[in-house]
């Protein structure tokens, strides 16, 4: 039985892999809330100061996915952001060394690329430090800590692309643009029809981190779905299910975020979830969720 460690269970991602892991596996989560499917923890705060003496003194797999949930405040919310995406890291990739792991799986994020009308691999320019805003930066920065830690274990990053699914925040992309589109209030778009994207399913970026945690496979992979979609096509969708019609403001122009997936697809398959498809689902979700003011 591989022993787990697990960050972030209570986020979007680690909800959709809990469920593949726990059946086989003997899983630890960490964080500030109590999991009653994986084994019992002390609660830990990653933004917090915390010791990695209260954790298994040995493991097989650290899967770092917790996110602070303070990531646009910024500079409030920067010492959160800091904490939990680098001291967190660096605090977890030693304690994975001590700890004789055999992997490490750091959850980043595909912002981190430099945009462009190709698809971005895992080898394209990245944004240079002035470019990257403090979140992006902090990410970045998590990935070259996580680097150098390779001598020691399996090191895989995750570049993630615009996630999304069941339980999503209702800040976070899909879920605002349900609600901007239902409040009758303008989407607006860089160019006509705005950038093209290829957003993911938490169950498929579920399914890359089972293979990786298991498996092994590449140290780098974008986490990103096979279809490319401008924001008006994903916007029209919704509108679509909701029986409106959207309204759109024009900004300017901007470079398309599409991932090329082709590593993605030699670890889980071609076959993903439908975007179009699963858009009804979060529309429904969203029409019976309790609506703020």
């Amino acid at each position: 039985m591989v022993k787990i460690l697990l960050t972030g269970a209570s986020g979007l991602l680690g909800r959709h892999l809990l469920p593949l892991l726990i059946e086989d596996h003997e899983v630890f989560s960490v964080g500030k809330t109590h999991i009653p499917s994986a084994e019992k923890m002390p609660l830990i705060d990653l933004a917090q100061t915390w010791s990695a003496d209260i954790l298994p003194k040995k493991i097989d797999v650290v899967i770092h996915l917790a996110q602070s949930p303070r990531y646009r405040e910024f500079p409030q919310g920067a010492n959160d952001v800091f904490n939990v995406n680098v001291a967190s890291t660096a605090q977890l990739l030693d304690y994975a060394r001590v700890a004789e792991a055999k992997r490490f799986i750091l959850a980043s994020t595909g912002g981190i690329y430099r945009a462009g009308a190709s698809p971005v691999s895992e080898d394209s320019e990245i944004l240079g430090p002035a470019e990257l805003g403090h979140y992006f930066a902090t990410k970045l920065a998590s990935e070259m800590i996580a680097g150098n830690y390779r001598k020691f274990m399996e090191v895989h990053i995750l570049r993630i692309f615009f996630m999304f699914g069941s339980g999503q925040r209702r800040e976070m992309f899909i879920p605002a643009l349900i609600e901007r589109i239902a409040r009758g209030e303008s989407v607006r778009l860089n160019g006509k029809n705005g950038i093209r994207i290829n957003p993911v399913h938490a169950k498929d970026a579920a399914t890359a981190v089972r293979v990786l945690a298991l498996l092994g496979g590449p140290k780098t992979v974008n986490i990103a779905g096979q279809q490319i979609l401008t924001i008006r096509e994903i916007a029209d969708e919704i509108g679509s299910h909701l029986d409106v019609k959207p309204s759109f403001e024009r900004l300017g122009t901007a470079e398309n975020l599409v991932a090329d997936t082709r590593v993605l697809s030699r670890l889980i398959g071609p076959d993903q979830q439908d975007v179009l498809s699963s858009i009804k689902d979060l529309v429904t979700e969203w029409d019976h969720s309790p609506k703020t003011q």
